[in-house]
């Protein structure tokens, strides 16, 4: 068992990652966009009572990591390329979805979506 100053896992810790690049837009901007895709993908999936709606990105998960890169980052309690949450793929995979196009709309383009171990 693992012990996190604020949470305890028995499982891996895991972040998915989330990688871009963008044309114009500040941190702010992309997070703005970013939530709206989200809020969207909420208010458009039904839910039973047990499932966990995906989270809005907050602004210690996005970084700037180039004149015109970007990565979020953010805990899941998934463990391998497979766990990668259906909201994540349906949201900034897949690039032929509204939210793709959205996304393209405003200029911000993936270039990477993925999971990273945080016990390595």
């Amino acid at each position: 068992m693992k012990i996190k100053g604020d949470f305890v896992t028995n499982s891996s810790s895991t972040s998915f990652i989330i990688s871009g690049k963008y044309d114009g837009k500040g941190l702010d901007g992309i997070k703005d966009i970013f939530n709206g895709l989200i809020q969207d993908y909420r208010e458009k999936t039904e839910w039973d009572k047990d499932a966990e709606r995906p989270p809005l990105i907050k602004g210690e998960m996005i970084q700037k990591t180039g004149s015109d890169t970007f990565s979020i980052m953010d805990f899941i309690p998934q463990s391998n390329e497979e766990d990668i949450p259906q909201w994540i793929k349906d949201i900034f995979i897949n690039s032929d979805s509204e939210a793709g196009k959205k996304l393209e709309r405003a200029g911000i383009k993936i270039t990477n979506v993925g999971l990273k171990n945080l016990n390595e």
